[in-house]
């Protein structure tokens, strides 16, 4: 390593200090240099001497001892210790306390020589100086070694602390932890019993995980004494990135799409599959830091082995812990482990073997929450380690050599071991399990690749840490590493819960202020109380100890006097103050409270106790008792006091600032205080204020960035909107009732013309965007897909033309594939509205039409003309297209300038919380802030931080301007029938369409001339080529490429899958052939990457009963391709609640018999069809002619299609032509 640093420590620049003193002049710099460059070989303490083999210049190397002579003072300094348990407390943690050494030179007692003559000393070199340079390398190891282990100091000087103290005082580095057997098996009968894990999950795998990063941080101590920079911060700095990591961002993951981060894949490892395997772990030598990997063995016997990453990204996505006993556990510990390391709940542990330096990390399992959970893990464990050992005595201590298979498991309840073979215990496997799984999590944060900057040793230390790199330290000069890291680290790794501590503050003397005209005093009457300048709290800290009958308190500073607890039982006092001496580097009082029953708190310690360490104890699982009047503080808070100014007029957003004035004002509880008045407040300069019924910190950062943003500008109606719906407002009466007014939900009736009745939760979304919309707000309809956002938002439309609020016209921005059916349903239910399209060659806005349609493309193409527009109402379907606010799209879009604003959208938040606000930044621009605002107030928080505050927050300042149904409410599938069909329609592209006139033209032509016996067989192979056509070209002619662009109803079936399958939802789609199913196959996993099964008449017996099965069983099998005549024949496929009729046969009991494989018994949600149809095409006609009339449904019935085929000449040419 590059550079070194002595005397890092008070207690090694103690030990420099007197070093210089000795006045060795150069060759003192000469040792320093030896000492950096690794010329000291070897390095050996033993009874008062340090010995060292360092590099010569004329002989390999040279002996080199330095003698320390035994301490006179021993007696005197056990006695200090002793009468000092606190002392010797952090003796034995590795720490030698300033004020300790302060008091050795106060009482003249050296525990380091005064002099070099005090020391004997020699050295093989042939060089006469004293000391020579080969002797100061030497005193240079020995100052390092001091640094890491001030413990040295004392067995220099002859003191042997282990045999006056104890093994508590002992220096060791324990394994992060061991794998032992669970049941040592005597006999070969002998049965191990399995874990039944069908019955109750322990609670504790239900308890969310606190967010540990900053605890972490706070913990560890600044400055430790290893390295050439303050590896505390570069600890931070990982925390701090770690809170933000994603894997799915990591470099393995680079290409991916970065909105899919956290959505994880099953790549093809199926939940079901995965719940009836059985499986293992591997792993060669079990212990800390070794390779683990898990053998799956399916129902078939087959094995695969994967990795713990690897089967954790399926894992990440299981809904049910239905399986067998493997699985359930698998699926708590991933689920657990997953959520650890995203709350950053993992701690670095050291790992020394072998002269080997290595880093491991665990989970944080010293906090409650995580040890509960460990401990509920291992009680889920099925036996999926063994051990494999000849020596059955060594199998007995659990310490098995290989692992690599399981033990034969009969059946579920009970496992047979054979004789020389050992389960590892749960808590062993499950301490493997977590610690591999963390230290790849660690790995993939790529930490030590993003923070290059800095000295080798720098750079070595990162990769010791973050990238699972081993480091050797059997050398002088880094064997003192192993024990610097782990002294550093060893406050996270102490059970703060071993003993109860309580922390308890006393209230100190009420004192009335005197100012009566003072600001607070105006409140209502009542006075603020604060804390004369002499006045403090009190700070005790006891233990509580089960006695007889019960609880005793007994102060700390009887716990390091006390012999024995009550009931007799001898104390061990060492691991008593344990945990409050490594808490008093945090909170020095604590020292204090070993010789005095209580210290006084200022008011300045208290405010920073109540702050800081309060909230740090609490989260360790330490109790903290605070008097009535701390309990609850209050925190200073803007919020917007409204009043109204005129009831009288219309009530609309877009003239809020005229109905109401507002100001910014400070709540401090249940009181309101002006600007002027907090600032009057704060001239009290005082750190804690009582107030009311609790307490107020005057933190002066917090302030000061309050009084900024009030004085900042005024508020505008959107942070009045904001603090309004978050709860920080306070209005009036009349301010009240102009909000009330202005967010009430109107009864509007259906409009006269509408064509279609509406069902009561679509008369609830009409009419609450009716109210909206004319209150002046936007908003956006998300209901789920199926629920009718299409006639909702027409019947809106009509409402307002009706209401003459329609007079600038309306635009529908749409995905291409969606203008069809927008037009076909405005047509269907709105027959009173002039429709016409702004999209393709030739488009312009036309006089004396309602409504425009044209689609995202064209409204970024137009942008600057469709600008000048100002449109009574703007509708964008599919709104969340509009997601990335730095396309074109979207930013055209959103610079259009209607009335009113309606945004449709059956997924409004896709992965991130930035596709809301970009939501919002549409229907009520500003609303939400710019991306970076929303990023810090609200993204970051809740995203990474997962604070429920803030998503609280957010919920209720958005929910009144979004309206969300389910088909999954009560109130919805009530109102739903038990099927819904409804026809989607596309439009032929370019390619289809040439084909298709190509056809008719040539078929037509053949018709007229053709025998009219030998028409019917020509009618119907034109039949079948058109309909190809209208799937897809390729269908056709078998060449074209299998994309969805050259096909209308391809991108149709794309736009509707991609809905589907971010619901988690089953489809079935039916085609009448299978080329169409092997062409959409290629599209739906080349453009969408989803897998797709296909069963048609041609696949033998087995593959289609695997295929079925597999559709039914597995959750990741979420769409099945079928051909129409196979699907019609007794199939039982109920896990699919969307059926998809591509193309149709034009005989409705052949295709109500392919619905109903999903609509049957046994299917226990709605059934939403989907009947895709070319518009202006035949495939329109035929289906008109059909809904039209009665009688020619019936002969479909009875005679499928060939009843096209007995028409005139004259008639098949006004049913094909377009």
């Amino acid at each position: 390593m590059a550079k070194v640093k002595y005397g890092v420590t008070p207690w090694g620049a103690w030990f420099i200090e007197v070093l210089n003193s000795y006045e060795m002049g150069a060759r003192l710099d000469r040792g320093k240099t030896y000492a950096n460059t690794g010329r000291v070989l070897s390095l050996d303490f033993e009874e008062g001497k340090a010995s060292a083999e360092v590099e010569g210049n004329y002989r390999p190397f040279y002996r080199v001892e330095i003698v320390f002579p035994a301490l006179n003072e021993r007696e005197q300094l056990y006695r200090m210790i002793e009468d000092d348990p606190g002392l010797l407390a952090r003796i034995a943690a590795g720490e030698l306390p300033e004020e300790f050494l302060e008091k050795l030179k106060a009482e003249g007692i050296s525990l380091i020589p005064k002099r070099w003559r005090d020391m004997k000393r020699s050295c093989s070199c042939p060089d006469y100086g004293d000391p020579c340079k080969h002797m100061a390398a030497l005193y240079y190891i020995i100052a390092r070694e001091v640094d890491a282990d001030p413990r040295l100091l004392f067995r220099l000087r002859g003191m042997d602390l282990e045999a006056r103290f104890g093994q508590s005082v002992a220096l060791n580095l324990p394994a992060p932890f061991t794998v032992t057997a669970a049941l040592p098996p005597k006999k070969v009968t002998d049965t191990i019993p399995t874990p039944d894990v069908a019955g109750t999950i322990p609670a504790a795998l239900f308890a969310e995980i606190p967010h540990c990063a900053e605890l972490i941080v706070s913990l560890l101590p600044p400055k430790p004494p290893f390295g050439d920079r303050d590896f505390a911060l570069s600890m931070a700095e990982f925390y701090h990135r770690a809170a933000r990591f994603s894997p799915w961002e990591s470099a393995d993951f680079i290409g991916a799409d970065e909105t899919s981060v956290g959505d994880g894949n099953n790549d093809g490892d199926t939940e079901h599959r995965y719940s009836r395997s059985r499986w293992a772990v591997l792993c060669p030598n079990p212990g800390p830091g070794e390779d683990v990997f898990l053998e799956e063995t399916d129902i078939l016997g087959k094995k695969t082995r994967h990795t713990l990453f690897e089967v954790w990204q399926s894992f990440d996505n299981f809904s049910s812990d239905d399986g067998t006993g493997d699985y359930t556990f698998l699926f708590y510990l991933f689920r657990f482990l997953g959520q650890a390391a995203r709350s950053c709940a993992f701690i670095p542990f050291v790992l020394l073997k072998d002269g080997i330096l290595r880093i491991i990390w665990k989970p944080y399992e010293t906090l409650p929450q995580i040890g509960q959970a460990l401990d509920a893990l291992a009680s889920l464990e099925t036996g999926m380690l063994s051990f494999k050992d000849h020596d059955e005595k060594s199998t007995k201590r659990g310490r098995g050599v290989t692992v690599g298979k399981k033990l034969a498991v009969p059946d579920k309840k009970t496992a047979m071991a054979d004789k020389g073979e050992a389960k590892a215990s749960g808590r062993s496997v499950v301490d493997l399990l977590s610690s591999a799984f963390m230290g790849e999590w660690v790995k993939r944060n790529y930490f030590a690749f993003r923070a290059r900057a800095g000295s080798r040793e720098y750079k070595e230390l990162l990769a010791l840490f973050f990238q699972g790199a081993s480091m050797g330290v059997s050398s002088p000069a880094l064997r003192s590493l192993p024990v610097s890291i782990d002294r550093w680290l060893s406050v996270l790794h102490i059970d703060f819960t071993a003993w109860k501590y309580r922390f308890t503050v006393r209230d100190a003397p009420r004192k009335l202020m005197e100012d009566a005209g003072s600001s607070a005093g105006k409140l209502s009457g009542n006075s603020t109380e604060v804390l004369a300048e002499s006045d403090t709290y009190t700070l005790s800290m006891d233990a509580l100890i089960e006695g007889p009958g019960e609880i005793a308190r007994i102060p700390l500073m009887k716990i390091a006097s006390l012999k024995k607890l009550p009931g007799g039982m001898k104390i061990d006092t060492l691991g008593a103050l344990r945990s409050p001496m490594a808490l008093s580097n945090y909170l020095p009082e604590i020292r204090s409270l070993l010789v005095h029953k209580k210290v006084p708190l200022s008011e300045k310690r208290l405010a920073e106790f109540l702050e800081s360490a309060s909230p740090l104890l609490t989260r360790l699982g330490i109790g903290v008792d605070l008097p009535k009047s701390l309990h609850r503080e209050l925190k200073p808070r803007l919020v917007l006091k409204g009043t109204g100014k005129d009831r009288g007029g219309m009530v609309s957003f877009l003239g809020l600032d005229s109905l109401l004035d507002w100001e910014w004002q400070v709540a401090v509880g249940d009181s309101i205080l002006s600007i002027e008045e907090f600032e009057k407040l704060l001239k009290q300069k005082r750190d804690l204020i009582r107030f009311r019924d609790g307490f107020v910190r005057l933190n002066a950062d917090e302030l000061a960035a309050l009084l900024k943003k009030a004085k900042t500008g005024e508020p505008g109606a959107m942070d009045f909107l904001k603090a309004h719906f978050a709860g920080d407002s306070v209005l009036s009466f009349d301010a009240g009732e102009i909000v009330k007014k202005l967010f009430e939900e109107r009864r509007f009736s259906p409009p006269p013309s509408l064509k279609a009745t509406l069902r009561p939760y679509q008369k609830r979304g009409y009419n609450w965007v009716c109210s909206l919309l004319l209150a002046g707000f936007g908003c956006v309809l998300a209901d789920d897909m199926g629920l009718g956002k299409t006639i909702q938002a027409i019947s809106v439309l009509l409402r307002l033309k009706e209401d003459g609020l329609l007079g600038n016209r309306c635009l529908i921005v749409a995905p291409a594939a969606l203008l069809e059916n927008w037009e076909q349903e405005l047509s269907r239910f709105a027959p009173s509205l002039a429709v016409s399209r702004y999209h393709g060659t030739g488009r312009k806005l036309e006089a004396g039409r309602d409504v425009f349609l044209t689609t995202y493309q064209t409204a970024a193409r137009d942008s600057a003309k469709l600008q000048k527009e100002v449109f009574s109402l703007l509708i964008v379907d599919e709104a969340h297209l509009m997601k990335n606010t730095e396309t074109g799209i979207s930013r055209a879009v959103k610079k259009l300038r209607p009335l009113y604003r309606l945004a449709l959208s059956g997924t409004p938040v896709e992965n991130r919380l930035e596709d809301l606000r970009s939501l919002f930044d549409f229907i009520l621009p500003g609303y939400l802030g710019s991306p970076k605002e929303f990023k810090d107030q609200y993204r970051y928080p809740i995203e990474v931080l997962r604070n429920q505050e803030k998503a609280d927050s957010l919920k209720r300042i958005t929910a009144p301007f979004l309206l969300r149904r389910l088909k999954t409410d009560k109130t919805i599938i009530k109102d739903l029938p038990d099927k819904i069909v409804t026809n989607e329609y596309a439009v032929l592209e370019k390619e289809q369409a040439a084909l298709y006139e190509g056809m008719v033209s040539e078929i037509m032509e053949k018709s007229a001339k053709i025998d009219p016996k030998e028409r019917p067989a020509l009618v119907l192979s034109l039949l079948t080529a058109l309909k190809q056509i209208c799937d897809h070209p390729r269908v056709y002619d078998k060449e074209s490429p299998a994309v969805s662009a050259l096909s209308g109803k391809a991108q149709l079936l794309k736009a509707l899958l991609e809905e589907i399958l971010a619901g988690r939802e089953k489809a079935l789609i039916f085609s009448q052939y299978v080329e169409t199913l092997d062409c959409l196959s290629r599209i739906i996993l080349e453009e969408l990457g989803e897998p797709v099964l296909v069963y048609h008449g041609g696949m033998t017996q087995k593959a289609r009963s695997e295929t079925l099965a597999s559709f039914s069983n597995d959750p990741a099998s979420r769409l099945l391709l079928v051909s129409l005549k196979a699907g019609g024949l007794g199939l039982n496929l109920t896990a699919a609640s969307r059926v998809i009729h591509y193309d149709l046969w034009y005989n409705p009991a052949v295709e109500n018999q392919a619905t109903d494989r999903a609509f049957r018994i046994g299917q226990k949600r709605n059934v939403f069809v989907h009947r895709f149809i070319t518009k202006n095409s035949f495939e329109e006609k035929i289906d008109a002619m059909i809904s039209s009339k009665k009688e020619l449904a019936d002969m479909t019935v009875s005679s499928g299609e060939s009843w096209l085929a007995r028409m005139s000449h004259q008639e098949l040419k006004s049913l094909f032509e377009r």
